[in-house]
């Protein structure tokens, strides 16, 4: 039976005028189809020499207890051990997608992850095969050898008494506390130590069940009638529900927050994170386009302040990630144990200002214009505009990068002052120092927070 398919506007039919290289993109026709009770979002772009097919799951943190954290991230992990049908292990499992020209990647975030592959087109649906393959019927071997690959990687975030020092985790561990959202991706070492298959099957068919995954096509792809039967027979024996919604909502937050992690390092982590607003809030585009206006590029505020000017830093970062109900906005830095204090205090002095005055004109645009530059460029990447499409149809956002870049647009246009000043709240702010930590730098942070605002 043909499956009945919902045609999307076209991506290169935003709301507002495009100018530049997004206008000149090419249309991409956005089809989301039910095949077997999965949803199934394409995007032909013919002109391409790849396809990639991704899928999109609700997992992570945010669906998991602090007794169970890490194990969407262990299950990523598991899933390239092999299956029950063909695929004997985790060398037969990668010669077979390699042999397609294919690598199965995964990742795991803080609510999704994305298990795909990128392909050559004429193979894309041999692909599906193995990936539905995967994702149905993994075979949970060698679990205490991935755990052990999973071990190194946790000892990456941890010191030698076995504490977190991930200055990102614990950012934004101090915003969330004990709910889920604050919870490490990667979980801890204890918690590894306890999950064993029938956790990860109770897991895996919680989680890959037909309302928590979008499988996202993009690229040159085959015909819908080609495509139908290949995800049926793949895909349609993953379980029917139930489906996943966020746990609950976080606590109001009480900042401003600070905490102080010392350990033997060579450097500082500096974070000053701001709990913001939601994937569907109104201040979510406005919050986006700070994020780009602070540190899109060597050119910005960010770069300019603490490393051109002044020569502070080399690594500074801002990043901003936005959930269900609430998101979280960073500033990052590493930097020398002498510099630390000075390196915050510029970093909260960049808050403040875009609190009070709002960011420049000039500034602004740029961040648009680079903005809708990345959207034409994300328009030729399959594998990008799959989980983009993908992470949209679980959540409920934006059809693609031309549609995200007329948000931008639509919030520039509304003025960002008034968004900047709510999201730059001193009763929003955490702030972690990770390292060789003086107690006067120590002492200096709690004045810059108290006086912040």
């Amino acid at each position: 039976m043909t499956p009945r398919t919902r045609r999307t506007p076209a991506l290169g039919e935003p709301a507002t005028r495009a100018s530049g290289a997004l206008a000149r993109t090419r249309r991409i026709d956005v089809e989301t189809t039910r095949i077997a009770g999965v949803t199934v979002v394409r995007a032909p772009l013919p002109h391409l020499s790849r396809a990639a097919a991704t899928l999109v799951v609700r997992a992570g943190p945010r669906y998991e207890t602090p007794a169970r954290a890490g194990l969407s991230h262990f299950l990523e992990h598991m899933l390239h051990r092999g299956t029950e049908v063909r695929l004997a292990d985790a060398h037969a499992q990668a010669v077979a997608f390699e042999r397609l020209g294919a690598n199965l990647e995964a990742a795991t975030g803080v609510d999704y992850g994305t298990l795909g592959a990128n392909t050559p087109p004429e193979n894309l649906l041999a692909v599906l095969d193995l990936l539905g393959e995967v994702a149905t019927r993994p075979s949970f071997r060698d679990v205490d050898i991935e755990r052990g690959i999973v071990r190194e990687e946790l000892h990456e975030d941890h010191d030698e008494r076995g504490r977190l020092v991930d200055a990102d985790s614990l950012v934004r561990g101090l915003a969330f506390g004990a709910h889920p959202l604050g919870l490490p991706i990667l979980g801890t070492p204890r918690t590894l130590g306890s999950f064993g298959v029938a956790a990860l099957r109770r897991h895996h068919a919680r989680h890959y069940a037909k309302p928590n995954l979008v499988l996202a096509l993009a690229g040159r792809l085959p015909s819908l009638a080609a495509i139908e039967p290949v995800v049926r027979r793949a895909f349609g024996g993953l379980p029917a529900g139930p489906a996943l919604g966020p746990v609950r909502a976080p606590p109001a937050f009480d900042g401003p927050r600070l905490r102080v992690i010392r350990t033997a390092a060579s450097q500082v982590g500096v974070r000053v994170g701001f709990v913001g607003p939601g994937r569907h809030h109104a201040d979510e585009p406005a919050v986006a386009l700070l994020s780009r206006i602070i540190d899109d590029g060597t050119g910005t505020r960010l770069y300019e302040r603490l490393c051109d000017r002044q020569g502070l830093a080399y690594d500074v970062s801002a990043a901003f990630e936005a959930f269900d109900d609430v998101g979280f906005f960073d500033l990052a830095a590493e930097t020398s144990p002498r510099r630390a204090g000075r390196v915050l205090a510029e970093l909260l002095a960049i808050a403040r200002e875009l609190g009070t005055d709002g960011p420049g004109e000039a500034e602004t645009q740029m961040a648009l214009d680079r903005a809708r530059w990345r959207a034409a460029a994300q328009c030729d990447e399959p594998e990008t505009l799959a989980e983009i499409l993908g992470a949209g149809a679980l959540f409920g956002q934006a059809a693609g990068p031309r549609d995200r870049h007329a948000q931008l647009s639509r919030a520039a246009q509304a003025g960002l002052a008034a968004p900047a000043r709510r999201l730059f709240d001193p009763r929003r702010l955490a702030v972690v120092l990770v390292g060789p930590v003086s107690k006067p730098v120590e002492a200096r942070a709690e004045k810059l927070l108290a006086a912040f605002g």
